[in-house]
């Protein structure tokens, strides 16, 4: 939502938009003739049917109020220009924002709460009355409000004003296989790996790049994993590490001690005294290079980079080191002098994106085999690069499709806001604790 004079109109129950504009007379004009009131809604589309949430709102809040006319957004667009978030602060500088916005990330909320893109929403969902920061329960004149976990809740609140409705759909970071590959690798599919160790152990007998996989567009073997440059999917890796990506600190005025937290903690009790400390201010601490992020990244580049080979009699992997390489063998402890070629020789476990035109391109736009091919090819379209998400293909893709989930959200997020896990499909932490 943009703009900060004028409100027409508040709905209540699962869903609260505040509808305003920022400039009065285009409101009003936007009203039109009929005396309906048009709301420019991000990410809706009319024509788009109930594939979308959105969709679905807009056309039940239109059903229950005729007055009410939502309308899409058209986004700012320039060829060859600045990506979504240029474009969105471009609509804000033109007055041509959308009244309602669907999609924030939290960081972006206080970013243009601060800079007064937003109006709050406490006059419809409550006022934070003991100074606290948050709307509490008691505090709350919205049943609904009371009904969103604490964690997310102060996700939306901004010194103590409500600038959005979290969206409680979310989605699990975890790792999903093919069981029939697993048994075909000789490999136990309903027990989950113990730990990192174990994991990478699978993923080398998962990894084939000799192999030729019938109907891929592009021929560049089997692999354990799927390595896609995405930063995002790094927190999961070191939260499976023991790590946090940040950690937030609240001093004690009494005692002048600062105690640090995880991202997802609410209550803020001093670990010492027991007094809450929600109201002090927050400071955050980035610590992925910590043990855990350190931990996780030199596992990601054993799977990325770390060469190996496998026994030409029993079909085990060995790994190598450089000297190995170099000399053209590995000493097997009791089983004497283990000799290979550099043709032998594998690197890593996982598919990795490509290098074109000095950018790394992701394994999903499908030209990471390209280079070993000899030169360029032509992009496939873009259904077939959807099956890059399940990396290793089975060469006859008959067999079970069930997928079993290796849950890396820790436990304790979950237990502390209402969060379920993963019961349904195995769900077993990669961590090291």
């Amino acid at each position: 939502m943009h703009g900060v004079n004028t409100v027409y109109r508040v709905y209540t129950g699962n869903t609260v938009y505040r509808v305003h504009c920022g400039n009065r007379v285009n409101c009003v004009n936007a009203a039109g003739a009929a005396g309906r009131v048009k709301v420019k809604v991000e990410r809706y589309d009319p024509y788009g049917g109930q594939r979308s949430f959105i969709n679905l709102v807009c056309y039940r809040l239109m059903q229950e109020d005729p007055e009410l006319e939502a309308v899409p957004h058209q986004q700012l667009t320039i060829q060859g220009g600045p990506g979504f978030e240029a474009s969105r602060f471009m609509a804000i500088a033109a007055d041509m924002a959308p009244d309602v916005y669907t999609w924030l990330v939290f960081h972006d909320l206080r970013s243009y709460s601060r800079q007064g893109f937003f109006v709050p929403l406490n006059e419809f969902i409550g006022h934070d009355t003991d100074g606290d920061g948050y709307i509490s329960d008691a505090e709350a004149i919205w049943d609904d409000w009371k009904r969103i976990p604490e964690y997310y809740r102060r996700v939306a609140t901004v010194d103590g004003k409500i600038y959005g409705i979290p969206n409680l759909s979310m989605g699990m970071a975890s790792l999903v296989y093919r069981k029939d590959l697993l048994r075909k690798a000789g490999v136990d599919a309903e027990r989950a790996p113990r730990d990192w160790d174990e994991l990478f152990r699978i993923l080398q007998q998962l990894t084939r790049p000799e192999a030729r996989i019938p109907g891929a567009p592009v021929q560049r073997g089997q692999h354990g994993i799927a390595l896609e440059a995405q930063g995002w999917q790094f927190c999961s890796w070191i939260w499976a590490g023991g790590g946090e990506v940040v950690l937030q600190g609240k001093t004690n005025p009494r005692t002048g001690k600062t105690h640090w937290w995880p991202q997802e903690e609410a209550a803020f009790a001093d670990p010492e005294t027991g007094e809450s400390l929600s109201r002090e201010p927050t400071q955050w601490r980035a610590t992925f290079g910590g043990e855990g992020g350190l931990r996780a990244l030199g596992f990601l580049r054993k799977m990325r980079f770390d060469p190996w080979t496998r026994h030409r009699e029993t079909g085990d992997p060995v790994d190598l080191t450089d000297e190995d390489i170099e000399r053209g063998f590995r000493a097997l402890p009791g089983r004497g002098r283990y000799e290979f070629t550099p043709e032998e020789t594998i690197r890593g476990v996982g598919r990795r994106g490509a290098t074109r035109g000095g950018r790394v391109v992701s394994g999903r736009e499908d030209v990471a085999g390209l280079e070993a091919e000899g030169g360029a090819g032509r992009r496939p379209p873009p259904h077939r690069a959807l099956a890059d998400r399940v990396d290793a293909a089975s060469a006859d893709g008959a067999g079970d499709r069930a997928h079993r989930g290796l849950e890396v959200l820790p436990a304790r997020a979950r237990e502390r806001h209402g969060v379920p896990g993963l019961q349904d499909h195995r769900a077993l932490q990669l961590g090291r604790r």
